[in-house]
Formats: structure tokens, C-alpha cells, sequence
């Protein structure tokens, strides 16, 4: 449904970085030790065939530790999946994301209408478009 619902030149935030539906912070985490967890964001890619602000960590960098930049972009895709502000809302799309795969599983938050219009869901997943603050 993302690649149905969204430009092909997209760029989208998911908070989904562990296919359990309770991820220990050693595979979900940015501030991990150990690396050579995870890398089920590559899913989102594989599957919907868009571009994701932060993809194939867990393959690309397995073992390793990924770049600032992308240990960033992992944290402020979790930060804002797990309790969303309009901050790092505008923090997401300033830096030119405008969807959301949203994993409920790895959040308390039930009303995601302030920051952004529900296209479609799934018992795990919510797919928005992001809406700006600004």
C-alpha cells in the first residue's frame, strides 16, 4: 500500500527498526553497543520500493556502527514514533520527510491526528502524511 499511496520520490521516517513487537534496546536503540542486531528497516524499502530517511543500516553496517548522521536520523525516527512533538515533527520534514510508517507496537500513542493524515492501517503499521506545524 506505501508505494500506492506515496510519490516515488517520497523520502519516509519509520520507527520500525525490530520485527519483534517488544524490541530490546540492544537491536532498536540508537545508542546500541552492538550492531550486528537488527536491519528489518530494509523490509520498508524492499517492499514498498521507495526511499526511506534511514534504510539497510543492518545490512550496509552490519557489525559496525552507521555514521552520525544516520544514528540521528534513527533516533529521531524513534523519538518521534515513540512520543511524537510537534518539534521533531518539523525536525523530520525539514529534513524532507513527509510520510511515516508508524509501528504501533513500539508506541503508547493512540491519536497521531496532530501530526499528520492516516492514509492507511494494519493491526501494526499506520502509514501518514506528514502535516507541519510550522
Amino acid at each position: 500500500a506505501v508505494n500506492q499511496l506515496t510519490p516515488p520520490n517520497a523520502i519516509i521516517a519509520s520507527n520500525y527498526f525490530c520485527s519483534e513487537t517488544i524490541c530490546p534496546t540492544d537491536t532498536y536503540s540508537a545508542h546500541r553497543a552492538d550492531w550486528a542486531q537488527g536491519g528489518e528497516a530494509m523490509y520498508l524499502t524492499l517492499y514498498s520500493h521507495r526511499r526511506y530517511f534511514v534504510s539497510g543500516y543492518g545490512f550496509l553496517w552490519q557489525n559496525v556502527r552507521p555514521t552520525d548522521e544516520v544514528v540521528e536520523r534513527i533516533d529521531l525516527s524513534v523519538m518521534f514514533g515513540k512520543r511524537p512533538t510537534s518539534d521533531l515533527l518539523n525536525a523530520l520534514v525539514n529534513q524532507g520527510v513527509s510520510y511515516f510508517v508508524l509501528d504501533k507496537t513500539m508506541t503508547p500513542v493512540l491519536d497521531w491526528s496532530n501530526f499528520g493524515r492516516e492514509l492507511v492501517s494494519n493491526e501494526r503499521f499506520i502509514l501518514l502524511q506528514l502535516t507541519t506545524t510550522q
